[in-house]
This record gives structure tokens, sequence and C-alpha cells, in this order.
């Protein structure tokens, strides 16, 4: 057969010293690569077992991390495995050069990190020369037969483990959620555990464990003011333990969850209008959205809304606002109600809201940062918590002309 040679820049490369090299001629390199320089591996993909799909939970889940952490993504990711029949490597003065001699397409090519190589290699398509880089972990492993081959792409690609919220769902703990979402048309959009699917074959698009994020945004017995939920943004696992913990007192908000994830998709929705809006009320100018970081012109499926939007946007600039609307949420007793009409609120508030984030993803051009910011988070909840007093100063004013007219009209009628 005939080789062919993939030359890739690198940052970095280094060759694992193993005691198989010379009893069996396996060698392992490890190399940091660019996300932007990855090599077209579209004809060296017949040994990997599993079908990459760029979309469902776990594909989502990479871009997500792609897209908001740039910084982290390296160490976030597995990366790829890229069996090869020989490595060269070649070093100039400011240059780093991997070459991968390929053979054979049956034990050469992408051996696991398929669901990454295909979302990595789409997302860096939309990377602008300013945005920062990505860079993606590929080990590359040489010295493998037909044989030997198979069982390292069977053990590399047989690792996953039964996740926190599939077993969460076996003891029957969404019940209650379930019960309050189900007359709503995305309910059997959720995936309440791992893997489920939609009647067409396609993976569920809305994640529990995204639901549980929002509605302890609004746990109004564990946050406050200057206590932020950033859980909500940094870590699920949390998140889920959280709700566990605490169903008793969560239970209270129940009810008001179709209105929090239809506020989640109207923040998506109109974030573009407002920022312009806040943009130029503070600085005179309109603000431009499409330049913020990782914000890209591509639809984004709204599912609680049932519609798309035109663009798509960090998570980390929409939690802030999201939780900023636990002001108006009022606990009485056993129950919880809204203080007052929450979208009503975000559409008064909104400009304000999003400038505040706007000023901090221009500051730290790293969406990762402002979502674990919680001068950001605590400001927006101030916005808020500002504008319900003034609304209920209003109300108070309103009540008490309508209670002075109404004893002026008893006064003439008496006499």
């Amino acid at each position: 057969m005939k080789s062919r040679t993939l030359s890739i820049p690198v940052f970095s490369i280094r060759r694992i010293e193993t005691p198989y090299e010379r009893r069996h001629g396996y060698k392992n390199y490890v190399a940091v690569i660019d996300a932007r320089h990855l090599p077209d591996l579209s004809a060296w993909r017949d040994i990997n077992v599993r079908d990459a799909k760029t979309r469902g939970r776990v594909p989502n889940a990479i871009r997500r991390s792609f897209d908001e952490k740039c910084d982290e993504f390296l160490f976030m990711n597995r990366g790829l495995v890229i069996a090869a029949e020989r490595v060269d490597f070649k070093e100039t003065p400011g240059e780093k050069h991997l070459d991968l001699v390929m053979v054979d397409p049956a034990i050469h090519g992408l051996l696991d990190g398929g669901h990454t190589y295909r979302v990595v290699t789409e997302s860096a398509e939309a990377l602008t020369p300013e945005d920062p880089p990505r860079y993606v972990r590929v080990e590359i492993v040489t010295g493998f037969d037909r044989e030997t081959i198979s069982d390292v792409v069977e053990a590399r690609n047989t690792s996953n483990q039964v996740r926190d919220e599939s077993l969460a769902n076996l003891r029957q703990e969404f019940e209650p959620l379930k019960e309050v979402l189900r007359p709503h048309k995305y309910f059997d959009s959720i995936a309440w555990s791992e893997y489920e699917e939609l009647e067409t074959g396609k993976a569920k698009p809305i994640d529990v464990r995204d639901v549980i994020s929002y509605l302890i945004t609004f746990d109004t017995g564990a946050f406050n003011s200057t206590n932020q939920p950033l859980i909500a943004y940094k870590d699920k696992r949390a998140c889920l333990r959280h709700f566990q913990q605490n169903e008793p007192r969560l239970r209270k908000l129940y009810p008001l969850l179709p209105d929090i994830l239809q506020l989640w998709d109207e923040i998506h929705q109109s974030w573009q209008g407002w920022y312009g809006e806040g943009r130029e009320e503070e600085a005179g100018i309109r603000g431009r959205f499409l330049k913020l970081t990782a914000v890209l012109q591509a639809s984004e499926a709204l599912n609680f809304k049932g519609v798309n939007a035109k663009y798509r946007m960090p998570e980390a600039y929409k939690y802030p606002i999201l939780s900023a609307m636990r002001a108006a949420i009022k606990v009485q007793g056993r129950g919880a109600r809204w203080g007052t009409d929450p979208f009503q609120l975000l559409r008064e508030t909104g400009p304000q809201l999003t400038n505040i984030v706007g000023n901090t993803v221009r500051s730290t051009n790293n969406p990762n940062k402002v979502g674990k910011d919680i001068g950001t988070w605590s400001s927006c909840y101030l916005v808020v918590e500002s504008a319900l007093r003034g609304s209920m100063t209003l109300e108070a004013e309103k009540k008490i002309q309508q209670l002075q007219a109404q004893l002026a009209a008893l006064q003439r009628n008496q006499k």
C-alpha cells in the first residue's frame, strides 16, 4: 500500500517512554495541537467503532466547552487517539511540525475521539483570526498490527459510566418534576437519563441536568444578592447534588418551573436587541452583539419556546440574567409565587442586564470567566432588585390614589 504523510503544525510533542518499545515495538506520543491545524482524517476513520455525531448530549457538551472554555478545553476533553505507522518530528526556528505516516486504513487512523474530532473541526472553521486558540490533546500510537489494534480500539471505546442523572431517574427522584412539565410540548424532548432518543432516533435535545440548573438559580433559601448560584453554570453534578439535598425546599418552586424555562429561552431570543439598547443608553453607540466572544451567526433551537434563534451564544452570558430574576420570587409557607410579572420585569431590565454581562465579556474575552464572575451575577441581581423596589413603590402610590379617590367619592355622596 502507498503511504501518506499528514504534516501538522504543533505546539508541543513528547514521546512517552514505555517498557514495550523494544519488546513489541509499541510507541506512544502526546502532542498539543491548535484545533485549526488538525489534519483531515476523513479517509482514516475505518478503525473507529463508533459512528460519530455532531448532535446529541455528548457532542453538545463538547461544543459548549470548546466555545466557552477556550483556555480549559485542553484539560477538560480527552482529545484524540490516532494510530499511525510512524511519527516524525521536525523543528525549525519558530515552528514545530509533526509528520504522521499512514499506510493501511484498517489499522491506521482515528482510533478514539470521533465525537471530539467532528465537533472541534466543525467549530474551528467558525473561529475568526481574533478568537483565542483552542488546543486539543492528540495521542499517537505506533507499532500495532491488525490483531492487536482491535483490542486497543475496543478498550478505548467502552469507558462510559452510568451517569448520576440516570441513577436518580431510576430512583424516581424526578417524578414530581415530570408531573409539572408533562402538559408542555417540550416534555417528550427532555432526556431524564442517558442516551434517551426521540422517535426519529436522534438524541433528545433537553438535558434534565440543565433543567435542574435553571431551577436552582431560583433557590431563595440558599442564595441571595451576595451568595450567587454559580454552580448552575460551573458544575452540573453539583447542581444535581444540591437538588437531591434540598428537594423539599425546591419543591415549592416546581409550579414556577414552566415560566423559568420560558424565561431562559426569552433571554436568548432577546439578548441581541437588549444589548443594542443597553450599550446605546450607556455609551451612545449600538452594541455589536455578533462581535462578542463566542457568539456565532448560526441557528439555535429554543426548545421551550418552540422556535429557532438566528445565533448561538455561550450559556455563561445567560445564567447571570436568569439568576437575577430570583429577586421576583415570593416564598409563602409551603408555596412560592411571582411578586410581579416576570416576563414584563425581564423586558424592562433586559437592556441593563445584557449591558452588565456584555461589559464583562468585552473585558475578559472569555465566556468561562464571565460565567464564574460573581460580580457580574450580583450586579444583575441588584438591577432586578432595584427595579422591583421601584415597581412596588409605583404600585403603592397607585393604590393610595385609588383609595383617595374612593374616599373623595364617598364624602361627596355623604354631602
